[in-house]
């Protein structure tokens, strides 16, 4: 792993800290990159994908979430 000095929100950190239940702010940081990337790769899946089935990017996310 690599060492990174940023500068972040305080506030923003925490958000996230508490949300993803996070123990530290770098696996905190973690998380949100994680989450970032999977939802890049969902919105260009669902581009590739059309509107061919009727179901908006919202409607599957709230789907997936809800099980």
């Amino acid at each position: 792993m690599k060492k990174t000095l940023l500068t972040l929100p305080p506030s923003l950190l925490s958000r996230v800290q508490k949300l993803s239940h996070a123990r530290t702010k770098s696996e905190a940081v973690v998380i949100a990159l994680e989450e970032y990337v999977k939802d890049r790769k969902l919105n260009r899946l669902m581009d590739r994908m059309g509107k061919g089935f009727g179901t908006s990017l919202h409607e599957l996310k709230v789907g997936r979430k809800r099980g």
